[in-house]
């Protein structure tokens, strides 16, 4: 007696895919896109070598070479690119970094220092804060405490 019976798999859970690109510094972001830029600016010079566009003038190459940056920003910046966008910051800022967290420990980083005091050890191994100001480019800095 043969008994058939369904095969089953059990349900997939529908993982929730987070677009993890928000989570990337955009100053990351733009970094890949221009190296994109530049290699598709590269793409588009050697597919022009193979036009057979050769008599041109100097006029005529300035144009081109305008146009064909300004392709090359278009294909980088359109929605995707050319996907070199994504190997790059897939290297550089891998999956495990993209969290809310860690972008905020990067613009914290990122940000400038501020400036303090300046440190002065006296001759006794005490150390006094002092400010410097510069009265012109011609006087020498004069030290004072504060």
């Amino acid at each position: 007696m043969k008994i058939d019976l369904p095969l089953h798999s059990p349900p997939k859970q529908q993982s929730k895919k987070v677009d993890s690109g928000k989570f990337i510094p955009p100053s990351v972001k733009k970094i890949a896109q221009d190296y994109e830029a530049q290699f598709a600016e590269l793409m588009l010079q050697e597919m022009q070598k193979t036009a057979g566009l050769e008599n041109m003038d100097t006029s005529q190459e300035f144009y081109q070479s305008l146009l064909q940056k300004e392709q090359a920003q278009k294909l980088a910046s359109s929605s995707g690119g050319l996907g070199i966008q994504k190997m790059i910051l897939d290297q550089v800022y891998p999956e495990k970094f993209r969290t809310e967290s860690q972008l905020e420990a990067f613009e914290k980083a990122s940000r400038p220092k501020k400036a303090g005091p300046a440190i002065k050890q006296d001759l006794k191994g005490d150390i006094t804060p002092q400010r410097i100001e510069l009265q012109s480019a011609k006087a020498p800095l004069l030290k004072t405490e504060n």
